[in-house]
């Protein structure tokens, strides 16, 4: 099992910068349940429904109000590192709250198999740019929902629950669930 280091750095950011913070996380085998992780999440919650609805809850009656959505994509693929964010995102702009992905604007990885940690020859995805814009993102962000569900298994994973929040009736277009 492997540890999301970007998702951890992003979690000292959003503590220093005193960001309200929403842990999804299963507690069986999850690499990311350790103490300090719990210590900086203010709220620890199993799905990422339930995430989704406290950031609405803890967000209502704020102006452009916007929630970073952390979670592992050093070794997931494409589709595994955006699906749930697309997802949160939506639903999120239903409520009038922004959801900031740290994946937008980079389709390119599209063709990736397994992203990688950094792609030092697009600037976009350098250390030096993923560190400079996602610790931007986590500063002007009212909360961090980190998604840490099934940290440890870089697959596509699906969020039927989040499809019927959207009033989305069918199932997973990529797995069928």
């Amino acid at each position: 099992m492997k540890i999301s280091i970007g998702t951890v750095i992003e979690l000292g950011w959003a503590d220093a910068y005193r960001k309200p913070v929403i842990l999804v996380m299963d507690k069986e085998d999850n690499p990311h349940d350790h103490p300090m992780v719990r210590e900086i999440a203010g709220y620890y919650v199993n799905t990422l429904t339930a995430g989704l609805e406290l950031a609405i809850a803890l967000l209502k009656g704020s102006p452009n109000a916007m929630v970073y959505l952390a979670g592992p994509i050093t070794g997931l693929t494409y589709d595994t590192a955006t699906d749930w964010r697309e997802m949160a995102r939506g639903f999120l702009e239903t409520y009038n709250i922004t959801g900031i992905s740290p994946m937008r604007a980079k389709e390119y990885l599209g063709a990736e198999k397994r992203i990688e940690g950094s792609y030092e020859d697009t600037a976009l995805s350098s250390a030096k740019g993923i560190t400079t814009r996602d610790r931007w993102d986590v500063s002007r962000s009212d909360v961090m929902l980190v998604n840490l569900l099934d940290a440890d298994k870089p697959k596509h994973v699906c969020d039927q629950a989040g499809l019927q929040m959207m009033g989305e009736e069918r199932g997973c277009s990529r797995c069928g669930a």
